[in-house]
């Protein structure tokens, strides 16, 4: 919960009337109201959007608006976080803050007080009551990588809000921060408490339901017997080969105190793994691939203890797949059809799948949603009944009703 609706809840709480807990809980009830069609479409300001985040009671939604690919500077203009207001179906632009940088992944702390950003080379903190009331400046402050141009792409926090994992993209390490200590100095510089060592890069950062592994996609590894070059290089008009990339699975306890050692196990996931996210039990890994056109799913608990038998299937998806969100309660999974490296911007889709058929192969595809230019990223609302997708080309934010959505396909189907 964001700091301002957890003030209206405590408030509520202290004068023990039932009519202000009343009146809170609608509120919230009003920020989660679906808009009237199952496919709603919203323009974001910036020139790049890449991850939409809602706050944990729905009323809110940070979106990162990113400078490209490249080093940006920390003054860089376009490096902004864009906050939306959700309530009665619309969204509105409330406003933008600026961090500079290159702003990509992000998460919020469990008490909903911090807003962490990936941002290119170094990590930002922005205080979530601040950025909402428009009072004082919300950037508290940055944590920079010692590495020079370590890109930071993506970042995870434990539910205790203790430490914070971050995808060192460029230089093939997961950083280890300690998330406690650093709010305790208010963000004063201090080191890492530890570097991760894992493939060419590192791009997701997926911890288990239980937190005791953290699983992180390496978009390929070095060549050696083992991995041999057999994957096309994305950025290479010469289509020369690379190994495929790989999941790994990092002991999270280890990995707070002796972070060079807490690999555990390594697994080949295809050409260009590039998101991963897990059912909601956690047994199973889904792994996007962003090379070979795929969807991978992985036994969890495999993963860790047997990777070279951890595949349980792949289904094939549109080009350049990216975003992965787990709906209707692990029953169903969409995936963005993104095209990253395609010549035109022309509307792309999202790839709904049979979670329950995984093992089918392509016969678990149910069909596809239509999306615009390069949908990229999704995250759901904590209610599970909207899905938030970043269309980062066209520069919109598609909102999607799950419920309608079933029922107008539904209804397609029965025709």
């Amino acid at each position: 919960m964001n700091g301002a609706c957890l003030l209206v809840a405590l408030a509520a709480v202290v004068v023990g009337g039932s009519a202000s807990a009343a009146a809170a809980a609608s509120d919230i009830a009003g920020c989660n109201e679906a808009a009237a069609d199952p496919i709603a479409w919203f323009d974001l300001p910036g020139q790049l959007p890449f991850q939409a985040l809602p706050s944990s009671d729905g009323c809110w939604i940070f979106v990162s608006l990113a400078t490209g690919d490249g080093e940006a500077g920390d003054d860089d203009p376009k490096g902004n976080i864009a906050l939306l207001k959700r309530r009665r179906g619309h969204i509105d632009l409330v406003r933008v803050a600026h961090v500079g940088g290159n702003p990509n992944g992000m998460a919020l702390t469990h008490d909903g007080r911090v807003l962490v950003v990936a941002d290119g080379n170094r990590i930002a903190f922005l205080d979530t009551d601040r950025l909402i009331s428009g009072d004082g400046g919300a950037v508290l402050g940055f944590w920079r990588d010692s590495a020079p141009a370590p890109e930071h792409e993506y970042v995870t926090i434990t539910s205790d809000d203790k430490y914070l994992f971050v995808s060192d993209e460029n230089v093939r390490t997961i950083s280890v921060i300690n998330l406690a200590s650093a709010r305790e100095a208010r963000f004063a510089q201090s080191p890492a408490a530890g570097k991760i060592p894992v493939g060419f890069g590192p791009v997701a950062v997926t911890l288990s339901p239980d937190e005791r592994y953290l699983y992180v996609t390496a978009l390929s590894m070095p060549a050696s017997p083992d991995w041999p070059e057999e994957c096309v290089r994305e950025y290479d008009p010469h289509k020369s080969r690379q190994p495929q990339g790989a999941v790994f699975v990092i002991d999270v306890a280890r990995a707070e105190t002796d972070a060079a050692r807490a690999v555990i196990a390594v697994a080949k996931a295809g050409c260009t793994p590039i998101r991963l996210v897990l059912s909601p039990s956690g047994d199973t890994a889904y792994v996007s691939g962003r090379g070979d056109n795929t969807l991978r799913a992985f036994d969890a608990h495999r993963l860790a203890a047997d990777p070279d038998q951890s595949l349980l299937g792949k289904v094939s998806t549109g080009p350049t797949p990216i975003g992965i969100a787990v709906v209707d309660s692990g029953r169903k999974l969409v995936v963005t059809n993104s095209n990253r490296f395609g010549t035109s911007s022309t509307d792309q889709s999202l790839l709904l799948i049979d979670a329950t058929r995984i093992t089918a192969g392509d016969a678990a595809v149910l069909g596809a949603i239509p999306a615009r230019s390069l949908p990229r990223e999704m995250r759901t609302t904590s209610d599970g009944h909207t899905l938030l997708v970043v269309n980062t080309l066209s520069q919109q934010l598609q909102v999607i009703d799950l419920l309608k959505l079933a029922q107008v396909m539904h209804a397609a189907n029965k025709r």
